[in-house]
C-alpha cells in the first residue's frame, strides 16, 4: 500500500459521546419495552439508529444501538447519558439488567480513498450500518455519501493505536521479497496487517492459511516496530 493510501484515513476522538452498556438476562425484554427499535430482530451484525421515548411520549434520547455479548451497547452524547442512564434504571425493577457507562474511547475514522476502505477483514464493515465486535473494539460502518467525499465512515469503540498506521508505511517499505509477493498474490495488504494488530483480533480465522501465516509475521514486524519507537 502507498503512503498516499494510509494517509487518506482520518481521524477523530469523539469525547463528546459515550457508550452505555445494558447487559443481563432480561435486557433484550427491557429493552423491547423502552426503544422505538425492535430489538429482537437485531443480528450480531447489526447496528440501528434508535430512541428512547418519556411518559409523555416525547424522545429522551437518540443513540446508535449493537449487541454486545450479554446484552446491548448505545451510543449517545455524553450530555445526556447519566440523565438516560438514570431514567431507565428507575424502570429495572425486578428484570436482571445492569445498565452503565463504559469509559470506552470513541473513535470516529474515514477515508476519501475508495481502494482503502476496500479491505477483506471482518473488522471494517463492508455495508453501512452494520457492526464489528471484537474482544476489545466495536466498529460500526455509517452510512456515508460519496457525493460528500468520503467513501467510508466509521465509528470504533474501544482504544485504537493510530500511531501503528504511520508506522505501517516504513514497515511496507522495509517487507522482504516473500511477504511482499504474499501480499500481492492475494490481494491483500499492510493494512489488512494492521488492522489485525491494531483491533487486537484474529482477521484470520476467516480466511486461508497462507493469508494466516503472513498476517501473523506482519503483525511480529508491526510489534517490532511499535517497540523500536517507544525505545526512541
Amino acid at each position: 500500500m502507498s503512503m498516499l493510501e494510509l494517509n487518506s484515513w482520518t481521524f477523530s476522538e469523539e469525547q463528546d459521546f459515550v457508550f452505555v452498556a445494558v447487559r443481563g438476562e432480561d435486557a433484550e425484554n427491557f429493552l423491547q419495552g423502552m426503544l422505538t427499535q425492535n430489538v429482537k430482530t437485531m443480528g450480531p451484525t447489526d447496528a440501528r439508529w434508535t430512541a428512547a421515548c418519556n411518559h409523555q411520549g416525547r424522545t429522551a434520547a437518540t443513540s446508535l444501538i449493537v449487541r454486545i455479548p450479554n446484552g446491548f451497547g448505545m451510543l449517545m452524547p455524553k450530555s445526556i447519558s447519566q440523565d438516560e442512564v438514570d431514567r431507565l434504571s428507575k424502570f429495572i425493577l425486578r428484570s436482571k439488567v445492569e445498565i452503565e457507562i463504559l469509559p470506552e474511547p470513541i473513535t470516529y475514522f474515514c477515508s476519501d480513498d475508495a481502494k482503502a476502505i476496500d479491505r477483506p477483514c471482518p473488522a471494517l464493515p463492508r455495508e453501512p450500518m452494520q457492526a464489528f465486535v471484537g474482544d476489545s473494539v466495536i466498529v460500526v460502518r455509517l452510512p456515508s455519501n460519496d457525493a460528500q467525499g468520503m467513501h467510508g465512515k466509521f465509528v470504533a469503540i474501544g482504544k485504537i493505536h493510530i500511531d501503528l498506521f504511520r508506522i505501517a508505511v516504513r514497515i511496507f517499505d522495509e517487507m522482504d521479497e516473500q511477504v511482499a509477493e504474499w501480499a500481492v498474490c492475494c490481494g491483500h495488504d499492510v493494512t489488512l496487517l494492521l488492522i489485525s494488530f491494531v483491533f487486537r483480533v484474529a482477521c484470520v480465522r476467516r480466511v486461508s492459511k497462507a493469508l494466516r501465516l503472513g498476517c501473523e509475521k506482519g503483525c511480529r514486524m508491526t510489534t517490532a516496530a511499535l517497540r523500536k519507537e517507544e525505545g526512541n
